[in-house]
């Protein structure tokens, strides 16, 4: 069974979304930036959705510092300039949503880079 991370530090959206997938995936998560970083070490999920503002490390400097980007990363994020832009892009992001969006937007945005 494929893996997928959820590490958005929402835990109702977390929660959501791993009831969502239980049964396609293998789903682990976490809040913290840094745990992200050690688990995207350890697990090397297939499928990571990451918050860019995740505390302690943020979800960009996660994607910028792990030596293994999921082949689907897909970002949510509160704040979107072209440098937020194009630094998720370049380090792996697949897709980007901006904050706040629904559980509904999220899995869309999951559908497409999952089918990829």
């Amino acid at each position: 069974m494929k893996t997928m991370l959820i590490a958005i530090g929402s835990e109702i959206i977390t929660e959501e979304l791993a009831r969502t997938y239980q049964n396609q995936f293998h789903i682990y998560t976490c809040s913290r930036g840094d745990d992200t970083l050690k688990l995207l070490q350890e697990v090397k999920p297939d499928i990571l959705i990451i918050n860019l503002s995740l505390s302690h490390i943020t979800g960009l400097e996660v994607l910028q510092r792990t030596q293994y980007t999921p082949p689907a990363t897909l970002a949510i994020t509160n704040y979107l300039s072209e440098s937020i832009i194009h630094d998720a892009y370049s380090a792996g992001v697949r897709a980007l949503i901006r904050l706040p969006c629904s559980i509904k937007c999220i899995t869309s945005n999951l559908e497409k880079i999952i089918s990829l």
